[in-house]
């Protein structure tokens, strides 16, 4: 009878890499130079434009379907889902080609971004998400934040669904959502009802708003705190006002959703500060300089799309649709280097405690709270 010894972990990677290494050599003498490129042509396949719950993307240079999928339903391992939505397009899920449309169901995109993205084909172009550029000189996004097309300001949608700091508890006399109006079918824990779009909700409004029908109202839950005296707050979703009755608490209903709505989450108004945005913000030389003070989510290595909070404040004169270069100016004692531009961001919140911003353009991968925050263009 034959054994079979098990090797360790450490020897059992030595054979693979091997293994691997001699399949790489075989392959390569299979193919010798100048063989004839065997990979699939683009699909020059019309498109019909999407449909009221469709949302449509614009393949640009380097994006992959995993890469697509991580985008828009925050699991890149549903990228199969939209391969098989597109067999039109897609003839092979490992080659997508720029200009192609690739389009995805409405109800499975990540709320935030539904939020921000507008559903016609984006124009043709050589920057992508996923991509990053060299800034130098630059005063506006090289890259492409989903749902929006370059030097269009800043849409309403982004800015609702923007986090923003507070005072630590956020701020006093808001409203908050009090009780579901449709009754469970099966019992359960009235606290961990959520709420989808379209849905009612009895409402406790906010200290001196009046409720009148039409009334917006941005709900929100307690984020990450920040120090003793600073606070971020998540927002939610976005109600409005259906009818309200003397004595009681407002009927509202839910017409914007960026993340779990549910109730207790307290209640902002909506007012002209949260307007959307228009035109490409001015280059200005030796703008002043702030610091980044907090990475949203605490990523590993933030990019295009990972929200920042600076130190400028709404004292500062700074406003929503200005950008700040964000510098690299980490050192190496044994290989010491000058600064570097690491990102783009533009302000997306503005309040008296601290500036919201969006990474728009990405140099370097590495994005930190203390780096340095420059403001180098300004919304006219």
């Amino acid at each position: 009878m034959q054994v079979i010894h098990v090797a360790r972990s450490r020897s059992r990677r030595r054979c693979i890499v091997r293994a691997l290494a001699g399949s790489i050599s075989l392959l390569a003498s299979l193919s010798p130079a100048g063989a004839q490129d065997t990979r699939p042509r683009p699909t020059l396949t019309p498109v019909s434009a999407p449909g009221p719950n469709e949302v449509a993307h614009v393949v640009k240079k380097g994006d992959t379907l995993w890469d697509i999928a991580n985008a828009y339903l925050k699991d890149p391992f549903r990228w199969l889902e939209i391969f098989k939505r597109n067999p039109e397009v897609v003839e092979n899920p490992l080659w997508i080609y720029p200009g192609e449309t690739i389009l995805i169901a409405a109800s499975e995109v990540r709320p935030d971004v539904l939020a921000r993205i507008a559903t016609k084909p984006a124009p043709v172009s050589e920057q992508t998400v996923f991509s990053t550029n060299p800034m130098t000189g630059s005063t506006r996004s090289a890259g492409d934040v989903i749902g929006r097309e370059g030097g269009s300001g800043v849409p309403r949608g982004e800015i609702e669904a923007a986090p923003f700091a507070d005072r630590s508890g956020g701020p006093g006399g808001s409203g908050r959502l009090a009780v579901a109006y449709d009754r469970p079918g099966i019992a359960s824990p009235a606290g961990e009802r959520r709420f989808q779009l379209k849905d009612r909700i009895f409402i406790e409004l906010p200290a001196r708003s009046a409720g009148h029908p039409g009334d917006e109202y941005l709900a929100y839950r307690l984020g990450p705190v920040i120090n003793e005296n600073l606070q971020i707050l998540i927002p939610t979703g976005v109600v409005r006002v259906e009818s309200r009755e003397l004595g009681q608490p407002a009927l509202a209903r839910v017409v914007r959703q960026f993340g779990d709505i549910r109730l207790d989450h307290e209640l902002l108004a909506i007012d002209a500060s949260m307007s959307a945005v228009q035109g490409r913000p001015m280059a200005v030389q030796m703008g002043p300089a702030e610091r980044v003070v907090y990475v949203l989510h605490d990523p590993v290595l933030p990019s295009i799309q990972s929200y920042v909070v600076l130190s400028a404040t709404a004292a500062n004169g700074v406003r929503i649709g200005d950008q700040f270069t964000l510098i690299d100016d980490s050192i190496d004692p044994r290989y010491p280097a000058p600064p570097v531009p690491a990102a783009l961001v533009e302000v997306v919140r503005v309040t008296p405690y601290a500036v919201t911003a969006i990474i728009v353009n990405q140099e370097q991968p590495t994005i930190r709270p203390g780096m340095v925050a420059r403001l180098t263009a300004r919304t006219p």
